[in-house]
């Protein structure tokens, strides 16, 4: 049967009525049990088996839909079934996950996934992978793979299977992120946050976790670093414990967040559970008293099996380096396809160049914005996925709005995620009350890729115009020309305005093209960029001079100590030591030509290449080259 054909409603019931009147039950050819083994589990001898020959009184569901009855199974998807886990919370976001909704006796079920921006259904047939057991001469089945530990339940072992069909096999989705798969069950934006960043508040962390968690977020956690060589890729029964029994790089998700008071203490207190069911962790509050009991009420009476355990928040922040936030209660207002192409990735607002970005602007409304660069799961060799450092800044509207954008000082920038190696990355920004910038990047420019940009409001909020077509985000047309120049500060030489041998830089000039069609009085916007090309631990402090009367500032420069009038230099400069420095000049077309000298701030003391780039929005167009 043809799978690259869409799964229509009237082409599942078409099929499901083909079946029903044949009598035989559907079979996918398009993803067999070669899809399966790999590794350890290639010494197993696996039987597939029907749902209906599993059990004689099967239900998709059963009474209730409990994050405790989830198991990871032999493979390390660890990471989806944490998701799972957190889903049962949301009983109906489950049941959304299935077109076909009851168990059927065709054996054929349609389940789908949220990639690149919209929902994709994807078709199974029933056949799960278990292992045979003979026990007193009777033979039962045991799964293999994740399962519900309620009886007679299969919603966990088809969603898992639709799963590894939609990246092409079980192999594929060994490893992971729980963030990654929160999107793609959810459709909503996911934060992650890293505990052991340089810039992580505690106090403020620990007062938002209580929030988003009074907000009904999903959350999940993870001690991620980097694998030893004596792991195992193939699941997590090889990974490495802390003393206390938690798991490296295996996920887990956080149920409650709570601070009360227990035996007379004001108690921070989370409840985490991990996917595979079992609890080892030995902390404070592994048992619990009497108080801890009647305080915690409901909650305390998951303490024991399922793999759920309490700990305090110390432990936490001793145990787990990252923390992942789903913001649930929000809509999908607009999805934009596009991509960074090598005249359009201007990496982050490091680099000047971060202005010919793809640029968009968010209508207010907007609550969350969340970023996605493509899949690289989908048939990934046997190594691990790799991906370009990405993230969302957001941006105050210049004015007038046509403008290219300016950051002249922290307010300039509303908000920004910061950047990850990962698949998806996300930012929710409360609501905003007006248009804004939003600028996906790659961190470095240089970088090329698609991806995919969703937009969210509130949930139950309307986002679109009267047209039907979304309005919460629009492309962003600026027409940004470049012009640019390469050149070396030599040893010995150059330094800033005070420098005895300022003189000695290279100089640029910069002019209008005398054939262009504009205004004669109309202001001119330009963007300079200066780049050096020296290694982080070796960056001189560097700057852009711009002067005017350009024929009398060269002149003035051709002397071993120039003497310059002070009335020529244009605004202030700026000297860093990071790897671009940016000026943004607005100039009368009666200023033209300038010179434009690169420099450092302290003489040279070595060889330093540079490239000087300069922007002008159509439709000026400029001329620039170096002055020997």
């Amino acid at each position: 049967m043809d799978d690259d054909c869409p799964w229509t409603d009237e082409r599942l019931a078409a099929v499901q009525t083909s079946l029903r009147s044949s009598g035989h039950g559907f079979v996918d050819g398009s993803f067999g049990q070669d899809r399966f083994k790999w590794g350890k589990l290639d010494k197993v001898k696996v039987h597939w088996r029907r749902v209906s020959e599993l059990s004689s009184t099967s239900t998709l569901f059963g009474d209730v839909i409990d994050p405790s009855s989830v198991r990871q199974g032999r493979i390390g998807d660890c990471f989806f079934i944490a998701a799972l886990s957190l889903l049962c919370s949301k009983p109906d976001a489950i049941r959304r996950l299935f077109v076909t909704p009851d168990i059927n006796p065709e054996g054929l079920y349609c389940i789908q996934f949220f990639k690149q921006g919209r929902w994709q259904r994807v078709v199974i047939d029933d056949y799960l992978p278990v292992r045979r057991v003979v026990t007193k001469g009777r033979t039962s089945y045991k799964f293999l793979l994740g399962r519900s530990t309620l009886a007679n339940v299969f919603w966990v072992s088809l969603v898992e299977k639709a799963y590894a069909k939609l990246y092409g096999s079980y192999r594929a989705i060994s490893g992971g992120n729980v963030s990654e798969a929160l999107v793609d069950l959810t459709g909503t934006p996911v934060h992650d946050y890293s505990l052991d960043a340089t810039d992580f508040k505690e106090k403020q962390f620990w007062a938002h976790l209580l929030d988003v968690c009074a907000r009904d977020r999903l959350v999940g956690c993870a001690m991620c670093r980097p694998p030893s060589a004596d792991d195992d890729d193939d699941d997590d029964d090889g990974q490495a414990s802390s003393p206390s029994g938690i798991v490296a790089n295996h996920a887990y998700s956080v149920h409650s967040v709570v601070r009360v008071r227990i035996d007379g203490k004001i108690r921070r207190l989370l409840q985490v559970k991990n996917p595979q069911g079992s609890s080892t962790f030995s902390g404070a509050f592994s048992s619990l008293t009497d108080d801890a009991r009647r305080v915690l009420g409901d909650a305390a009476t998951s303490q024991t099996g399922g793999g759920m355990f309490w700990m305090t928040w110390n432990e936490f922040r001793r145990e787990f380096n990252r923390v992942y936030v789903c913001h649930w209660a929000t809509a999908l207002s607009a999805c934009v396809q596009s991509s960074w192409t090598a005249t359009t990735s201007g990496g982050c607002t490091d680099y000047a160049s971060c202005r010919t970005n793809p640029i968009f602007v968010a209508a207010g409304g907007v609550v969350a914005i969340g970023l996605q660069q493509r899949d690289r799961r989908f048939g990934r060799p046997n190594e691990p996925i790799t991906y370009p450092m990405i993230g969302v800044t957001i941006l105050r509207m210049p004015t007038p709005p046509d403008n290219p954008f300016v950051i002249t000082s922290p307010d300039d920038i509303v908000a920004r995620t910061s950047f990850w190696n990962k698949r998806d990355v996300a930012i929710e920004v409360g609501r905003l009350e007006h248009p804004v910038l939003v600028m996906p990047s790659t961190h470095a420019p240089g970088v090329t890729g698609d991806f995919v940009l969703n937009v969210y409001t509130a949930a139950g909020s309307s986002a679109s115009s009267s047209s039907g077509e979304p309005s919460s985000i629009q492309k962003r047309h600026t027409d940004l020309l470049s012009v640019s120049c390469d050149g070396e500060w030599s040893a010995g030489s150059g330094g800033g305005p005070s420098s005895a041998t300022f003189a000695s830089n290279p100089k640029f000039v910069l002019s209008l093209d005398p054939d262009q069609q504009r205004p004669p009085q109309e202001p001119v916007t330009v963007f300079i960029g200066l780049r050096q090309d020296s290694p982080a631990n070796a960056r001189a402090g560097i700057g852009v001079v711009v002067l005017r009367r350009a024929q009398y500032a060269l002149e003035a420069l051709q002397g071993p100590c120039a003497a310059l009038d002070r009335t020529w230099f244009e605004g202030k400069t700026t000297f860093t030591n990071r790897e671009e420095v940016s000026r943004v000049l607005t100039l009368s077309p009666a200023s033209f030509p300038v010179v434009i000298v690169p420099c450092t701030w302290a003489p040279a003391t070595s060889a330093c290449a540079f490239t000087l780039t300069v922007y002008g929005r159509r439709p000026c167009r400029l001329r620039l080259q170096e002055h020997r």
